[in-house]
């Protein structure tokens, strides 16, 4: 606070003022920096004349009702300010008397050494109302409290300027304590002054929302009760507590607010792209602001700034674009690279250009994060209103793995793009419901040694898995030609059905057993044609499969008897060269084929005793079937280099 005795004032305000000029000389002024904002629970007394006691003290209270009357309920908020005086103060029917500018306190205005009440209202909840029981004549209007106290036994008048501040639904008003005087001279009256200009009402800060920037915040405000105290409003934005005192105010540079010439009407000022808060930063959407008029002497009359009550909290907002619907990501079961998936989902409005698609291998990415993303990332959707589907080409690229993996999990984002007329700034739906990259387009290898004429006769070779980690199991499983099989019939099958082992870090390399039955759960028999599938179980939760390619073809055939294969013909491989020996001479024919069932050597046997050089094949497993009249024996073996 400061303290001042005005002896300068009536030279002045000569030329100003008709009367009171000698009771305005000796007015002892204190100015309130910060101006003292009451609101609840907190005493705050004044000291006029600074001899250690306060002539009247603000006792603010504040209580909270809950309400129930004929099974309804409500709830109100309610407050009170009482006047404790210790001194006298003007009144009128219990409270104090409202005292406008230019007005004077003496010996004429009725006073009272009672406790008096300046304002109470109650704020309903539901419905939102403010009703005002005492004080109406206060809210939002400067005015001044008359007070009578002694100095050794001498009477002095003086004044308190205060404000009953209601600027925002919702709330209780605040009483804003601004400054105070007494006349030094016994028995004279105080006359209710400005000692510094006059400051702007009743501050309205809000969101016109026409542009989506800046230029839409916009402030209104009452001019000052006496203009001709001021030569400038100086318009100060602030989202930061506390809140500038007057002093503050006075050091910001021109950069830092909005000068504004009186009109003699009320203001309203809109800011823009190039308005900087009081800490110097631009204007930021999403942010709360009040705002502040410094009233700037006209330099005559008066020669102190003074600063405004705050206006309601308000920012200015960006149009959020349309968000789609929650994606579903699905995948076509074909293609083993990005255009397998597929994104569906619904759209409601048309405030976007386009939807940005994303497929990513991670979730939770912020939207800051997926506009830095590469085109490659992503496909542009134009919505239509309901729904849309989105596919993708083999060149795009999920994020960050770049291409699908068995058993990744995969997840889907959509990101509205503004058109930046309805709407001015991105938004983003996404689905976090992972899906399981489902394709393999590998087929088992089969061998069929024709030796038992049953499903032992089978050898399964497939290769490890590339991250065989995320491989709970794999499943052996026999179907019979043209029948249908996908991974949804897994959970289905029997014990019998699957042949099921862990991985080993190896290729699989299988032979069959003799308890395995098909799909179906029926016997595995010869004269029927067969396919293997290779079933992959993730280490996932819930349980996921997938299926491999089916195998070729094969057919199971009844053996030779045991004296034809044991008697009459025997092979043996050593190296690359095969020896067969016929016991007998007969009319013999040799075929060998490789484990995908392509004959690849025939001819016919001349000699009980052959060699032939098949050094020209390449390695791996084959069978030798010679046939003679009556007999046929198949001998199956690997082939070294």
């Amino acid at each position: 606070m400061k303290t001042l005795q005005l002896n300068t004032y009536a030279s002045l305000a000569a030329a100003f003022l008709a009367t009171h000029k000698q009771a305005d000389a000796q007015l002892i002024f204190t100015e309130v920096d910060p101006d003292k904002i009451i609101t609840s629970f907190a005493n705050y007394g004044l000291d006029f004349n600074d001899d250690g006691i306060d002539e009247i003290v603000f006792e603010p209270d504040y209580y909270y009702t809950w309400t129930s009357f004929g099974g309804a309920s409500w709830g109100y908020s309610s407050q009170n300010m009482d006047l404790l005086n210790y001194a006298n103060v003007a009144f009128s029917e219990s409270r104090p008397m409202f005292l406008p500018l230019g007005d004077v306190v003496d010996d004429t205005k009725p006073f009272t050494s009672g406790s008096l009440n300046l304002f109470y209202g109650k704020f309903n909840i539901s419905p939102e109302t403010l009703e005002m029981y005492s004080g109406e004549s206060w809210i939002n209007t400067e005015g001044f409290i008359g007070v009578k106290f002694n100095i050794d036994a001498n009477v002095h008048y003086g004044w308190v300027r205060v404000t009953l501040n209601h600027v925002e639904d919702g709330r209780l008003p605040s009483l804003t304590i601004k400054d105070y005087a007494y006349n030094a001279t016994p028995g004279e009256g105080a006359e209710t002054l400005l000692f510094s200009a006059s400051t702007a009402k009743n501050l309205i800060l809000s969101d016109i929302g026409e542009t989506n920037t800046a230029n839409d915040l916009q402030l209104q405000f009452d001019k000052a009760v006496d203009e001709s105290t001021v030569s400038a409003y100086r318009i100060i934005l602030d989202k930061s507590y506390p809140y500038p005192t007057l002093a503050e105010a006075n050091l910001l540079p021109p950069d830092r607010y909005t000068e504004i010439l009186p009109t003699g009407s009320d203001i309203t000022v809109h800011f823009d792209e190039t308005t900087l808060d009081v800490d110097g930063n631009p204007l930021l959407p999403e942010t709360n602001y009040r705002a502040y008029v410094l009233s700037v002497a006209d330099g005559v009359i008066v020669t102190v700034n003074d600063i405004s009550i705050a206006s309601n909290a308000a920012q200015y907002t960006f149009v959020e674009a349309s968000p789609a619907a929650y994606p579903n990501l699905a995948v076509n079961f074909i293609d083993d690279d990005m255009s397998a998936f597929y994104v569906t989902y619904n759209f409601y409005n048309t405030d976007v250009d386009t939807i940005k698609v994303f497929i990513t291998d991670y979730i939770y990415y912020e939207l800051d994060e997926l506009l830095t993303f590469s085109p490659d990332y992503f496909v542009i959707s134009n919505p239509v209103i309901g729904p849309n589907t989105v596919t993708f080409t083999p060149d795009n690229l999920v994020y960050l793995s770049e291409t699908p993996v068995l058993f990744n999990k995969y997840y889907c984002y959509l990101v509205s793009v503004p058109d930046g007329t309805e709407s001015s700034f991105y938004s983003y739906t996404f689905t976090t419901d992972y899906f399981l990259y489902p394709y393999t387009d590998i087929a088992p290898e089969i061998i069929n040694s024709n030796i038992s004429g049953n499903i032992t006769d089978i050898h399964v070779n497939y290769p490890m898995w590339e991250n065989e980690e995320k491989i709970n199991e794999y499943l052996i499983v026999v179907v019979p030609e043209g029948q249908l099989f996908t991974n949804t019939m897994v959970d289905t099958l029997g014990f019998t059905e699957a042949y099921d082992f862990p991985p080993n870090g190896e290729d699989i390399s299988k032979d069959m057993l003799l308890s395995a039955r098909d799909v179906n759960g029926d016997v595995i028999v010869p004269g029927i044609y067969y396919h293997i599938y290779v079933v992959l179980k993730g280490n996932v939760s819930p349980v996921y499969y997938t299926c491999s390619q089916p195998s070729a073809a094969f057919i199971l055939t009844a053996p030779l008897s045991a004296s034809a294969i044991e008697n009459t013909i025997a092979m043996e491989c050593i190296g690359t060269t095969l020896h067969v020996m016929l016991s007998n001479l007969h009319t013999a024919n040799m075929q060998i084929v490789n484990a995908a069932g392509v004959i690849v050597y025939q001819n016919k046997l001349i000699n009980t005793e052959s060699a032939i050089d098949l050094s020209f094949l390449p390695a791996g497993m084959y069978i030798a079937t010679v046939t003679t009249d009556n007999e046929k024996t198949n001998f199956v073996f690997p082939l070294t280099k």
